[in-house]
């Protein structure tokens, strides 16, 4: 209360804050509002939708989340990436959080989908690997 003015102060709102709020003063003066509490957003920047890739070309994806140092699992069609070792490599920052493949090779799939998970958001990209074509030359030989 300060002088005239009445305040309500929700200090760490929940979720469950959410609701309409009133407030009575004798039975002549009553107001009202509604308050929406909304998660805040886990990821600033998501992972791309789709990557198309070639055989031997190296795969860095990364995101970046609103609050710092957050813990984040990486997924390749589904399974977790628990190891990192060998050619898959994480880098992880304040706010920045990647993953990067040596050498994607047909065996890492024509269609995959890598996933980075932050409390419990998942930020999803269909990463597709294509093999290049063999081109023939046809060459005329001469014969001597």
């Amino acid at each position: 209360m300060d002088g005239q003015n009445h305040y309500l102060e929700i200090d760490s709102a929940e979720l469950d804050h959410s609701g309409k709020y009133s407030a009575h003063y004798n039975d002549d003066v009553e107001t009202s509002c509604q308050l929406s509490v909304q998660e805040a957003p886990v990821f600033s920047r998501e992972l791309p939708p789709e990557l198309i890739l070639k055989v031997g070309a190296n795969l860095f994806v990364d995101i970046e989340t609103y609050r710092p140092n957050k813990q984040v699992q990486w997924y390749k069609n589904g399974e977790l990436l628990s190891s990192m070792t060998g050619r898959f490599h994480r880098t992880d920052d304040k706010y920045s959080h990647g993953l990067k493949i040596n050498k994607v090779t047909q065996q890492d799939e024509d269609d995959c989908i890598l996933e980075c998970v932050c409390d419990n958001v998942h930020s999803r990209c269909h990463v597709h690997v294509h093999v290049e074509p063999l081109v023939f030359f046809k060459r005329d030989i001469l014969h001597t």
